[in-house]
């Protein structure tokens, strides 16, 4: 079996961390591959020196993906960038939280030995998660055109931008403030709940369209179904707007369109049994729990 690590060079990153997922795939038998960036941070703290043929920049194409698996070291940016070197590779995908919150990455640090002996012995679960496919009016067409989380058009400056949307055929509205997002049930967790998008469960069929501080005070969120097609004019007196990929950002004319499909790619999430999407919830948000209670 082969494990993919992928990680960015980040702060919480420690010796002691970096040496044990080494000495885990080891006593387990695996074939341990690391991007360039992790195995050069390894050797900076450990002083561990991989063998070339350990250490990837792109990911091969796989036919037969089930002796692989892709393990998502660091906080839920790593994990979106994790999805854009998949590239829509089948490679099942599991995160590892070394940050803040981490709705994606929600496999602490310190249970990483016991995540990958569970990993080992294929005891996870396959969820099929949806992707957003953007086309339109880039200046230079993104090499990943496609979002996990969220698609958003924004203000860049303090003039309000208007956003025509359309469903298919059928306008939805003109929405006139900050912006706009587009969200995956997968991102319903992220940018689209700061701004009061709903929590929407990620085996749903369903899109959240979600205003960014909307100048109409009736303007609330909207989910629609997935198999919708949703198009985006905006117009500002500002020259440029700001439009986002997940944590991608690109800077696009005032009067550019763009449109928005479920993606045909998938991306296969790695699920332990024990841990489900209320419970990631139900502690990352602490549900029910008594701030007056220590």
């Amino acid at each position: 079996m082969k494990i993919y690590f992928f990680s960015r060079p980040l702060p919480s990153h420690t010796a002691a961390d970096l040496s044990k997922i080494v000495e885990v795939t080891e006593r387990l038998g695996v074939q341990l591959m690391v991007n360039a960036e992790l195995a050069e941070l390894m050797q900076k703290l450990c002083g561990i020196v991989l063998p070339h043929e350990s250490i990837f920049t792109t990911l091969p194409p796989l036919d037969d993906v089930a002796d692989a698996i892709m393990v998502s070291y660091g906080g839920d940016g790593t994990f979106l960038e994790a999805v854009r070197r998949l590239a829509g590779n089948q490679i099942p995908l599991v995160g590892v939280n070394c940050g803040h919150l981490g709705f994606l990455s929600s496999i602490p640090t310190l249970n990483i030995e016991e995540a990958l002996e569970e990993i080992v012995g294929g005891n996870y679960v396959i969820e099929k998660r949806s992707m957003l496919e953007i086309s339109g009016d880039f200046p230079v067409r993104p090499p990943f055109p496609y979002a996990f989380n969220e698609f958003s058009i924004q203000r860049q400056d303090t003039s309000m931008i208007y956003v025509d949307t359309f469903a298919g055929e059928q306008m939805v509205a003109r929405y006139a403030g900050d912006g706009i997002i587009l969200s995956t049930p997968s991102g319903s967790t992220a940018y689209s709940l700061s701004v009061g998008g709903p929590i929407i469960a990620p085996d749903c069929n369903c899109f959240v369209l979600s205003p960014i501080a909307p100048h109409n005070l009736s303007m609330r969120p909207l989910v629609v179904p997935d198999t919708t097609e949703l198009q985006f004019t905006l117009t500002s007196q500002s020259p440029n707007a700001t439009v986002t990929l997940d944590n991608c950002i690109y800077q696009v004319p005032s009067n550019a369109t763009f449109r928005v499909a479920k993606s045909k790619k998938t991306v296969f999430i790695a699920k332990f049994q024990n841990i489900s999407f209320f419970d990631t919830l139900r502690n990352k948000m602490m549900w029910g729990v008594d701030p007056r209670e220590k």
